[in-house]
């Protein structure tokens, strides 16, 4: 019953950091009965972070039609690579182009991330730039202007609770232009330019960009909104429509399709429904129409639109459709007259043709450079201009596509790491490149050196690892147009260390830079490090290396673990005995396997032992204590101890695991409490002072490098920086190992 207790403390506490999260003030509470009401059967696509109907932990972009909202459908799956992301704060579309500005989810908190594009034709998705350094930003909804061809985005941080901001669709960087009068959760523009605001007073408002003021326009009961939800005008027909959820209407159960009429004077609000079914649990925003403005007769979009760039890399692009077959409201098309063809927003051709549904092709021959071109097209008819189509393309000789299938591991020694990759396979953006003019270089970080240049192969051994770090390296495949990277996986190198060993995962710096971690199931979850969510389950701050599963934060994609953390490379005295000791505590029953191995890579490692760590017994959150004796090495050698854990997935999903004060050293026989009577370790003003009789003392630094040995009473101030350090005090068979800070 305790563990069971234990168990929902740490779930309440994930819900309550949800709840204050959204928490939006009081307000009063109005209801208006639903009335069924004509609207037009279009197509409409929103961002929904969660909805049942598209199945357990999809999200992404989905669609559904005005008239039927309770029928959704997924159209982009944004769950594929959770590690890469990858919530969406807020988003809109311009131009038939998907942009968002991106989160990344970790436990207890979210961090925006890159501004992004994405083509809802082509699935492409492009990551623009940062749309904020502030990491308690958070978008609310966004808006695309075309009367000034500029992107808003409402947003708030505890500082700026009502703030209007641009962004910059090149860089993706955000620009704070005003504070708004009262707090709003969406943003919409006509077609001629004027912004709305959805109040969380459940007022629609339009509001001046210039002053912020908001003047008042209609009012509904759906107060206090949720977060996620979004405005868009139908720009065919002028009306507005709001997707979302009201805490006053219904406790934000349901997610709403409201209609605003802004051709009516005054405006008034239809419900037109919900969105998906009654049980999905849905959570949408970035609401998008498609739209014409010639109205319902006019001619839907060309289908098919494909871009051909010039295949020996000139500055052409031959452009191919379909012909419309059908007017915007669904009806069979009566005329056409023409196909008008943009490029990045200018008109630069306008092609007669009365063929419905006739396959065209047109070439552009004065491309004016290099680089990303936005096309559009539209047909025309008597009723006037139909739906735009819109695709982006890269013209011209192409940089090479990035390399894929970069691995960094272990060579063989614990100080050469080998990396391999794929061979640059065609263009980045898909245009021409001579496979024969790319040659790669290598970077490898934190320390930013350039370990490789002009290589051909896709092989390269970094000899030359001289500190133990934690390195990873960008492959960059270059040729005479520009160039483009690779990222590789994170890997553990360097010199060994000197025992003894010991970590407290009290400094996280230390921790990453000298163990290294594996996702072995790739399934993008693992070990953590004093991640903050023990003080809920346990009580305590303590710090630890952890492994936790829990209902509300878990991603729905994890497995059973077989999750890894692998000791840095240790120095082994051959004939000698040495014990592995570590605390624990658990929840549960886990399955642990301790290994050892040459080096600090999963292959080099071979099972020692497997042990099952048992789970506290009633209100007990103590740290038990385990200890095993390693190997005894015949001669001198390096080894790296791991720890793999395990244990199948809980049905309940439930399970917290943490280990800490990890200690490898030399084992004696004798009671090492002898010597401690006797001895004692100081610092004063610097000085390390030793008090007692002993043979011998060796003096480690935090990371466990050997820094000095003596065998006299005092190491004198200023032979050693400030920081803290483990001595080893030995005298005959018995040894005793202190922690002293200068």
């Amino acid at each position: 019953m305790e563990v069971i207790m234990k168990k929902y403390l740490f779930l309440l506490a994930c819900a309550l950091f949800t709840q204050n999260f959204y928490a939006q003030p009081n307000a009063d509470t109005a209801i208006n009965e639903d009335e069924k009401v004509e609207v037009p059967h279009r197509k409409a696509y929103a961002y929904f972070q969660s909805n049942f109907d598209f199945g357990k932990g999809e999200y992404g972009i989905g669609s559904f039609y005005l008239d039927t909202p309770n029928e959704t459908t997924l159209e982009y799956s944004f769950a594929t690579n959770p590690i890469e992301d990858i919530g969406t704060f807020a988003g809109a579309v311009a131009n038939g182009i998907f942009y968002g500005c991106a989160y990344k989810y970790v436990p207890g908190s979210v961090t925006p991330k890159d501004f992004f594009s994405f083509d809802l034709k082509t699935g492409e998705r492009k990551d623009i730039g940062p749309w904020t350094e502030d990491i308690y930003m958070k978008g609310l909804d966004m808006t695309y202007n075309y009367a000034d061809k500029t992107m808003y985005l409402l947003a708030y941080n505890p500082e700026i609770l009502k703030g209007l901001f641009t962004i910059d669709m090149e860089t993706g960087k955000a620009t704070h232009i005003i504070d708004i009068e009262k707090p709003a959760a969406a943003i919409a523009a006509n077609y001629e330019g004027q912004l709305y605001v959805m109040g969380r007073d459940g007022c629609l408002y339009s509001l001046d960009k210039e002053t912020g003021k908001m003047t008042e326009i209609c009012k509904t009961e759906y107060k206090r909104p949720d977060t996620n939800c979004s405005l868009e005008f139908d720009h065919t027909d002028g009306n507005l429509y709001w997707i979302g959820t009201s805490f006053e209407k219904d406790k934000a159960e349901f997610c709403h399709l409201i209609r605003f009429n802004m051709n009516e004077n005054p405006v008034t609000f239809d419900h037109i429904g919900t969105i998906a079914s009654e049980t999905s649990d849905v959570l949408c925003h970035a609401l998008y129409i498609p739209f014409v403005l010639g109205g319902e007769y006019a001619p839907v979009a060309p289908s098919e639109f494909s871009i051909s760039p010039n295949q020996d890399g000139k500055l052409e692009a031959t452009l191919r459709w379909t012909n419309p077959v059908k007017d915007f409201n669904g009806r069979e098309l009566k005329d056409l007259s023409s196909i008008t063809v943009l490029r990045d927003g200018e008109e630069i051709a306008n092609i007669p043709t009365d063929e419905i549904g006739g396959k065209m092709e047109w070439t552009d021959n004065n491309v004016p450079q290099i680089g990303e071109h936005e096309y559009s097209i539209y047909a025309n008819n008597n009723a006037g201009e139909g739906e735009k189509t819109t695709t982006i393309r890269y013209i011209g000789m192409d940089s090479p596509k990035a390399v894929d299938k970069v691995s960094a591991k272990i060579k063989d020694s614990y100080n050469i790491i080998s990396l391999e990759w794929s061979s640059s396979n065609g263009g980045q953006h898909g245009s021409y490149c001579n496979k024969d003019e790319v040659s790669y270089k290598i970077i490898r970080y934190p320390d930013e050196v350039v370990v490789a240049e002009n290589l051909k192969d896709t092989i390269f051994n970094d000899k030359d690892i001289k500190r133990l770090a934690r390195y990873h390296y960008a492959i960059y495949a270059v040729n005479n147009i520009g160039e483009n990277e690779t990222l590789s996986n994170y890997i553990v190198a360097g010199p060994a260390m000197d025992m003894p060993y010991s970590e407290t995962f009290s400094d996280n710096n230390i921790s990453i830079n000298q163990i290294n971690f594996y996702d072995s199931n790739n399934d993008f979850y693992g070990w953590q490090i004093s991640s903050g969510w023990g003080y809920y389950q346990f009580g305590d701050r303590s710090n630890a290396v952890e492994y936790f599963v829990n209902p509300t934060f878990t991603p729905s994609n994890i497995q059973s673990t077989d999750e890894w953390f692998i000791t840095p490379p240790l120095k082994f005295e051959g004939g000698r005995q040495y014990s592995l000791t570590f605390d624990y505590r658990s929840i549960t029953n886990e399955n642990v396997e301790i290994t050892t191995g040459e080096n600090n890579s999963i292959e080099a490692q071979k099972i020692h032992e497997t042990i099952e760590l048992e789970a506290l017994e009633g209100e007990s959150t103590d740290f038990t204590k385990y200890t095993t004796l390693l190997p005894a090495p015949a001669e001198d050698c390096i080894q790296c101890i791991g720890f793999h854990l395990t244990t199948p997935f809980p049905e309940d999903r439930y399970s917290f695991l943490q280990i800490t004060n990890i200690e490898i050293k030399e084992y004696v026989s004798v009671d090492e409490a002898e010597i401690e009577e006797l001895v004692t370790v100081k610092a004063i003003d610097g000085n390390i002072i030793i008090e007692g009789q002993f043979n011998e003392a060796v003096v480690y630094s935090a990371d466990g490098m050997k820094v000095a040995s003596t065998s006299e009473n005092i190491i004198p101030a200023g032979t050693l920086e400030k920081g803290l350090y483990l001595v080893r005090v030995m005298k005959d068979n018995k040894a005793e190992t202190f922690k002293v800070m200068l």
